[in-house]
C-alpha cells in the first residue's frame, strides 16, 4: 500500500466506555541512522484506554446487558418506568414495554391504546353487525 494511502492514524469508540486509538509512521525521518529509519518506518503505536467516567451510566448499560441475556427485557422496562423521574420518562419507558410485547395483536392493540387511539373491535362484534344488516 503506498504511504500516501495508509492511514497514518484512527480512533474507535467501543462499547463500555473503551477508546482505541493507533498512530503509526509518526517518526521523524530525519533524525537517526539509515538503518533505524528502517527499522522504526513500519512501526504503530496502539493505545487502549477507558473513557467513562460516569459510574450511573456504566450501573445502567450493565443492567441493560443483564436484562438482554436473561431474556428479560420486558421487566428492565417495567422497573425503568417505576424508576422514572418525570411523565415524560415514564412513557417513553412504557412505549418501550409495548414495542416489547410478544404477540402481535396485543400489541397494536396496546401500541395504539398508548398513542390515545381506540383499538379496532373485534371480529365477533363484526359478526353480530353483519347479522343485524337486512338484505333487499
Amino acid at each position: 500500500v503506498p504511504s500516501w494511502l495508509r492511514r497514518s492514524s484512527g480512533v474507535s469508540f467501543g462499547f463500555g466506555g473503551k477508546l482505541l486509538s493507533f498512530s503509526g509512521d509518526c517518526v521523524d525521518m530525519k533524525s537517526g541512522s539509515p538503518q533505524q529509519q528502517q527499522q522504526q518506518q513500519g512501526t504503530t503505536k496502539i493505545t487502549l484506554k477507558r473513557t467513562v467516567t460516569e459510574k450511573k451510566f456504566v450501573m445502567e448499560a450493565k443492567a441493560l446487558v443483564q436484562a438482554t441475556r436473561e431474556m428479560q427485557p420486558r421487566r428492565f422496562c417495567e422497573e425503568k418506568e417505576a424508576a422514572a423521574s418525570t411523565e415524560n420518562e415514564k412513557e417513553i419507558w412504557r412505549l418501550m414495554n409495548v414495542l416489547l410485547e410478544q404477540s402481535g395483536g396485543q400489541k397494536q392493540d396496546l401500541l395504539l391504546s398508548e398513542f390515545g387511539f381506540q383499538p379496532p373491535q373485534k371480529q365477533q362484534d363484526n359478526n353480530n353487525n353483519n347479522n343485524n344488516v337486512k338484505e333487499n
